[in-house]
């Protein structure tokens, strides 16, 4: 199969505004979604002949976002939600944890027309993400998770969860946003010592405090911030690893610079999976070449 152009995934990715509550997001996020568009695609292909394989998304916010600084119109496009009900083949069953308010009314609204393989779950994703793996998601089905967390909002002790879930053949496959950049690196601020609640917060993300010798190395200067940085992943997914994943990988997600600049790293894509097959997809995936900053920067792909 051909693969696709960036114009083809921005035509694909563009929503229609609707009206009702939308997610303001950076034009780097754009990557992510595409990320997850190519993903879902493979993944029901792959999964359908046992059905098309059940998805989670943890923090599933409106189902549609709008990109901040868009020109000359506003660009709106499909959230984790919107593009996993519209992948073809499609998924069995999708399922999307949000705590309430204006994000969850949006979304009922907006995923009204594909019946019962579709449903909002309120609540907290570290509750109730466990909870259906156990009672509803069947032991052999396929199953994938998009943790797009902003901070720490996801516990150690869900991914332990999750990765022990009983009868399961092979794990859930994860898709976690590690936010080094726009959290953690916020919350282990050089310029004073760490406070004990930044310390508990991000020791209860990591589930471990070896992070802290990490930050120790940076504050004392053996490590520079790259370094340290590096290091912060790297542990993070030796930590996933440890949950018995066997393939674990990252990506970089970057927000454009001016011409001439370098991209300045926002955050990490973190997928794992115990499927050889699911981690040669995201491989692919993850190395595809493509450039979709257009709708804010208003010139044209180098990869046309």
């Amino acid at each position: 199969m051909p693969r696709k152009s960036s114009a083809q995934l921005l035509a694909e990715l563009a929503a229609t505004n609707d009206g009702l509550v939308s997610k303001p997001v950076g034009i780097w996020s754009l990557e992510k979604l595409a990320t997850l568009l190519l993903y879902f695609q493979a993944f029901t292909s792959a999964c359908k002949s046992v059905g098309g394989g059940y998805y989670i998304d943890g923090l599933a916010g409106p189902g549609i976002c709008k990109v901040r600084n868009a020109r000359p119109l506003p660009y709106f496009a499909w959230g984790s939600p919107l593009l996993a009900l519209r992948t073809f083949p499609e998924f069995q069953r999708c399922m999307f944890i949000e705590l309430g308010g204006g994000n969850s009314a949006s979304l009922r609204q907006r995923i009204g027309g594909f019946g019962n393989r579709a449903e909002v779950i309120p609540g907290d994703v570290n509750l109730e993400l466990p909870r259906l793996l156990r009672e509803v998601v069947p032991p052999h089905a396929p199953c994938f998770c998009l943790l797009d967390q902003q901070g720490t909002e996801v516990l150690w002790t869900t991914l332990e969860a999750v990765a022990a879930t009983a009868r399961r053949k092979r794990k859930p496959e994860l898709l976690i946003l590690f936010p080094l950049r726009m959290s953690l690196l916020r919350l282990l601020t050089t310029t004073g010592r760490v406070s004990e609640s930044n310390r508990d917060q991000i020791s209860a993300s990591f589930g471990t405090l070896d992070f802290m010798e990490i930050y120790e190395g940076r504050v004392s200067g053996r490590l520079t911030a790259a370094e340290a940085q590096q290091q912060y992943l790297a542990l993070y997914e030796e930590r996933i690893r440890g949950l018995g994943y066997r393939w674990v990988r990252s990506k970089p997600i970057s927000a454009p610079k001016a011409y001439g600049m370098r991209p300045q790293e926002m955050y990490h894509l973190i997928f794992a999976t115990d499927h050889q097959t699911g981690d040669k997809i995201m491989q692919d995936v993850f190395e595809r070449p493509y450039v979709l900053h257009y709708p804010v920067s208003a010139q044209p792909s180098l990869f046309e």
